[in-house]
């Protein structure tokens, strides 16, 4: 009874016996061996690692030991180590240390190894490793800054401000924003500014921390920026009582005011508090109404009581930004011009409509005796007659004479009057446009004597002056007049109007003048000299001066030129050369040149006259040079290196090249040197200038390209030998004829290298072998004895590797199964073991060595070859013609002996279905029958068993049952083997799936009692049960297992349906099978029918007896159930023993 391996222990520890025997001798020996279970740790799953990445690159570093204590749970004598991979953890090996930086991102998954210290029994439990980002603040979070407005150095301060910008483009609804007066609040999220839209600062400047934290991971920054006060622009309040009204028995005195904001730099705010006070008593307050800008104001009324007691003379002061304590609230440019004081007398009053006028015809007067009073009503008179319709307090008046207001409020009367007189305005003349002309660089402007126009303007009339503005506005307005004489600043052209104002009334008219600038002729500047070549050097050229037109006036139209010979003259415009076109001058002189344009404007220039003498030079009528790497008769001349010889040292001469004769003339189109010439041989034309003259001459220069040309030779191809080093004896001189290739006067040589072959030095000696394995680039120079010209190109030196083929080859085995000593060999079958792999190999196959190296006798039908064993011998050839003989060995074989298993039977799994898994390889051992050397593997048909393919693996479900499989025993050793079947069968109690259980449930609440054993019957298929044993269970892995059987009767403990798992157990085997039996309970519709109301009819005929229809009731008994789920069956009695049959 030995113990089968893999073998599970009955007891912890145990004790086993194991023997040692010889299989020779018999002879064996026995010793105990103590199995013992050691208990695993029971590591906790600990919770995600999760880090803030505070630089958002995605990686942090984690204390992982931090972990230790959660994932030990307490348990003594654990170690942990933590591991990236699964296997590395399984492993136990390269283990993490710790701070540890993940290297995935932004979730790492890292095995935690937790170990029993003393027995090594290990568990392994996966860590989640996540990095959080944190939110992305500015690093510079702009300023904020706003005015202290009453300059206590303290002011609200609306944070909000900059949450926009500390979100950027991040979802506020994902963050949480707070703000703090420290750093060290910020970071622990303590002591937030509660208000933060309205925050009183209590320093200045202040920083501000903020905080932005994540609502999802918790994850934050801080950042801050500064609070300040900056400079504003700051109001400078006054204030002027314009009109008071009339006192009456009200005891109210309507006063007019106007709050003026004038010398200031910023607006004054609304709602600035004013002050009225009676000899120093506050009579009464306001404010303004809106915000009063730069120069601006604003006219408001205000009812004062006057109390009692007040003298009729008194002292009425008015203090803008006063709130009635005589404090302001504003910050000012002044503070000590907030008060008007005006003296009031009630017992004089009229309406003051100011002094008389003297106004202009066409001008408005507006009178405004508006007494601030609604209860007042008005009347105006001219010249004391009454004019109709004028009852209101303002009137516009455009005709002369006295004008008087009356106005009544009960018994109140007021009145006041005023003369206006409407003077005639003079007439301006709009004077002719001012010109000036510019001088070059012509910038449009100049300074203009504006006065020269007042005569004009004023054409005589009497009392009146004339002044200059801007813009008609100013011109209006009499602000801003301009100064004379006065440069325009619109260049060019500019409008200015001209103001004619009469004294004393100042009546006016205004007209525009224009200011123009006329440019100045904006010729060449410096203009070029005038050289001529003294070619007969008689000293004297005849110069067309007109022929600078073009040059000096630079496109300008319209431009006339005038030549002289002193600048005088030029300015003065006297002496002008007579015939500019033909001016005879010796050179080295200057000529002076007046240009003036249509507008009369004039610029003044000048150029110098120069004669020459040619040039003395040497001329270079031939340049020849060998071809270069292309041998097609171009090659790149370097024209400049003929430079030196031609100047033969006078460095004032210049040197070009050109390729036609006209083009050297004119000194263009020069070639760039190097220039390679289009056509061989090629004439171009060489111009030698002297520089400091300009002048010049041409001769012609013949370009020639002298070029051999080289033919590329064939490769130089020799056989190589095994071992291949690639090296052979090369004669490089069998190239030379193809080389030269019939060009006279040449010969060759051979280089190692390209440079040393242009060198033509270091030439290589013929035989040559080659330097570099295989194949090897050398260099044939073809040279001409005539200038020495050459051309190389490369030639290949090639060895061709002899086919390297296997050594040594392995040996032919097969196995002799009917042990006759022969066997027939298929000597072709080494073929892609013999050529590894090498392309284009040809075999053939020799008894000896001798008639492989020369290539007689093969073997005829190497496919088919019959032999008790011995050497053949094979020679390779390749596509290049190279050979290499080698040989292997023919060797027959014996098959193996070893134990044949024909069944190999198992109990089904925990479900019954005939299939369940088997240990394969617990076979092996009785097959090999210790006979280590055997390989034992397992097949599903017989033909992968002979051919060793397709193995089971071990534990293998079978497919059918019985299932046949096909066992292959093979020596190690010669690889010879032999087969048999072996059938796989299952044994396999049926537990057949029982019909539900059923029961009708009185309650309708979905449980009730079942009788389980009921269904034994079923699940047996009607067996008896003798050694078959059916119990019941509540889980799956309770029948599986055959623990916790559920009791019969049993109550079901899930409504209405529940499933629960039947066993099946052979007891003679051992072996069982499980099904499931469902419970379901029924509803009764007895808590759902309705007692029927009795049912009465007429007995016709008195006899207590008639027909009744018992169905007509069932409507109202079903109340509402669906007559198609029930049968309704009637009975005479109440024990429900005799039914009708007819109800």
């Amino acid at each position: 009874n030995p113990l089968t391996s893999p073998y599970t222990n009955t007891v912890n520890p145990e004790i086993i016996y194991v023997r040692v025997e010889d299989s020779t001798t018999t002879c064996y020996g026995t010793f105990e061996m103590e199995l013992i279970v050691n208990p695993l740790p029971s590591p906790v799953n600990p919770t995600a690692f999760v880090i803030c990445d505070e630089d958002n690159d995605g990686f942090v570093t984690f204390d992982l030991t931090s972990k230790d204590v959660e994932i030990i749970g307490g348990e003594p004598g654990v170690v942990i180590s933590y591991h990236e991979t699964l296997p590395e953890a399984e492993a136990g090996t390269n283990p993490l240390t710790s701070p540890y930086t993940n290297i995935n991102t932004p979730l790492q998954n890292l095995f935690a190894r937790a170990e029993f210290s003393a027995t090594g029994c290990y568990q392994l439990v996966p860590m989640e490793l996540i990095i959080n980002p944190t939110p992305d603040i500015p690093a510079n979070i702009s300023d904020l800054a706003i005015c202290d407005i009453n300059l206590d150095g303290i002011e609200f301060f609306d944070l909000t401000q900059r949450a926009n910008e500390i979100y950027g483009s991040q979802d506020p609804l994902d963050f949480i924003l707070s703000y703090y007066i420290s750093q060290v609040d910020a970071e622990a999220g303590t002591n937030e500014i509660t208000n933060p839209d309205n925050f009183p600062n209590t320093s200045n400047p202040q920083t501000i921390w903020v905080r932005l934290e994540n609502n999802l991971t918790g994850c934050f920054s801080i950042g801050n920026f500064v609070i300040d006060f900056i400079f504003c622009p700051l109001p400078d309040a006054t204030i002027e009582i314009s009109n008071i009204g009339v006192f009456c028995t009200s005891n109210n005195l309507d006063i007019e005011y106007i709050v003026y904001n004038l010398n200031s730099s910023g607006p004054l705010p609304a709602n600035t508090p004013i002050a009225f006070y009676a000899n120093g008593i506050l009579i009464g307050q306001s404010q303004t109404i809106n915000e009063i800008p730069v120069d601006g104001s604003e006219v408001a009324t205000i009812s004062l009581f006057i109390p009692i007691g007040t003298p009729f003379i008194f002292n009425l002061k008015a203090v803008v930004d006063d709130d009635g304590t005589g404090t302001g609230i504003i910050g000012e440019e002044n503070e000590t011009n907030n008060e008007f004081e005006i003296e009031v007398d009630l017992d004089g009053e009229t309406i003051n409509l100011g002094p008389d006028i003297e106004s202009c015809i066409g001008d408005t007067v507006v009178l405004d005796a508006d007494l601030g009073a609604p209860g007042f009503n008005y009347q105006w008179y001219l010249n004391n007659i009454l004019i109709p319709g004028a009852t209101n307090p303002i009137l516009s008046v455009t005709d002369n004479g006295t004008y008087r207001i009356d106005a009544t409020e009960g018994a109140c009367f007021v009145t006041g009057e005023i003369f206006i007189n409407f003077n005639p305005p003079p007439i301006a003349v709009i004077p002719d446009d001012l010109v000036l002309c510019d001088q070059v660089p012509n910038d449009g402007f100049a300074g203009f004597d504006l006065t020269l126009s007042d005569t004009q303007i004023i054409n005589g009339q009497p009392n009146t002056f004339v002044t200059y503005y801007l813009s008609e506005a100013d011109a209006d307005s009499g602000i801003n007049p301009l100064a004379s004489p006065y440069t325009n600043i619109t260049p060019n052209t500019q409008i200015v109007f001209a103001k004619l104002e009469d004294t004393p009334v100042g009546c006016y008219d205004v007209v525009p003048m224009v200011l123009q600038v006329d440019a100045a002729p904006t010729i060449t500047d410096p203009i070029s000299d005038y050289f001529i070549c003294d070619n007969d050097q008689n000293n004297t050229e005849i110069f067309d001066l007109t022929s600078k037109y073009a040059e000096i006036v630079n496109t300008l139209p319209d431009i006339t030129l005038n030549y002289y010979n002193t600048q005088a003259e030029a300015e003065a415009d006297t002496n002008a050369i007579a015939t500019p076109n033909s001016y005879t001058s010796s050179g080295g002189e200057t000529i002076w040149v007046r240009a003036e344009n249509a507008e009369g404007c004039f610029t003044i220039g000048s150029f110098n006259l120069i004669s020459g003498m040619v040039p003395t030079f040497i001329e270079v009528p031939l340049y020849q040079l060998c071809d270069d790497a292309i041998p097609d008769g171009l090659i790149a001349f370097d024209l400049d290196s003929q430079t030196p010889t031609i100047i033969d040292g006078n460095t004032d001469l210049m040197v070009s090249y050109h390729g036609i004769q006209a083009d050297a003339e004119s000194g263009s189109n020069p070639l760039t040197s190097p220039y390679t010439n289009t056509i061989n041989p090629e004439t171009i034309y060489v111009r030698v200038e002297d520089t400091t003259t300009g002048c010049y001459n041409v001769f012609e220069m013949i370009l020639d390209v002298i070029s051999p040309v080289a033919v590329v030779p064939d490769d130089l191809v020799l056989c190589d030998q095994v071992p291949n080093d690639g090296f052979a004896d090369f004669d490089l001189t069998v190239s030379d004829t193809q080389i030269i290739n019939g060009q006279p006067n040449s010969f060759v040589t051979y280089h190692l290298t390209e440079p040393e072959a242009e060198a033509g030095t270091n030439s290589l000696t013929s035989p040559y072998t080659n330097i570099t394995p295989d194949t090897q680039t050398v260099f044939a120079r073809l040279e001409e004895t005539i200038l020495g010209c050459y051309d190389v190109v490369s030639m290949v030196l090639q060895v061709d590797a002899a086919p390297t083929i296997t050594d040594p080859i392995s040996d032919y085995f097969i196995c002799d199964n009917d042990q006759d000593g022969t066997e027939i060999f298929d000597l072709t079958t080494k073929y892609a073991e013999i050529v590894n792999t090498l392309p284009n190999i040809t075999l053939t196959y020799y008894n000896t060595q001798a008639d492989a190296d020369s290539d007689t006798n093969p073997i005829a039908t190497p496919n088919s070859y019959t032999s008790s064993g011995e050497t053949i011998w094979v020679r390779a050839e390749n596509a290049e013609g190279c050979i290499t003989v080698g040989s292997f060995n023919l060797v027959l074989g014996t098959v193996p002996i070893y134990t044949e298993v024909p069944l190999f039977t198992s109990c089904d799994d925990g479900i019954s279905d005939g299939f369940t898994e088997f240990d394969l390889d617990s076979q092996t051992p009785t097959i090999v029958a210790g006979d280590t050397n055997l390989i034992v593997t397992y097949h599903g048909t017989q033909a992968d068993a002979e051919s060793g393919s397709n193995a089971l693996t071990s534990p293998y479900t079978n497919t059918v049952n019985p299932e046949t499989i096909y066992v292959r025993v093979e020596d190690a050793t010669t690889t010879c083997y032999g087969t048999f079947e072996m059938v796989l069968d299952v044994i396999s109690p049926i537990a057949i799936v029982p019909d539900p259980l059923e029961y009708c449930d009185p309650a309708n609440d979905g449980f009730g009692e079942f009788m389980l054993t009921d269904a034994d019957q079923e699940v047996t298929g009607g067996i008896p049960t003798g050694n078959l044993m059916v119990t019941y269970h509540y889980t799956l892995l309770d029948s599986q297992n055959g623990v916790n059987p559920l009791p019969s009767p049993y109550f079901n403990d899930v409504p209405y349906n529940q499933t629960i798992y039947v066993r099946l157990l052979d007891q003679s085997t051992g072996c069982y099978g499980t099904t499931t039996l469902e419970l379901v309970v029924l509803d009764s519709p007895q808590s759902q029918i309705m007692q029927p109301t009795d049912m009465e009819i007429c007995d016709d005929d008195g006899d207590g007896v008639s027909i009744f229809d018992l169905t007509l009731s069932e409507p109202e008994l079903l109340n509402g159930l669906d007559p198609l789920l029930y049968t309704i069956t009637y009975f005479e009695d109440i024990n429900l023993t005799i039914p009708i049959a007819n109800p």
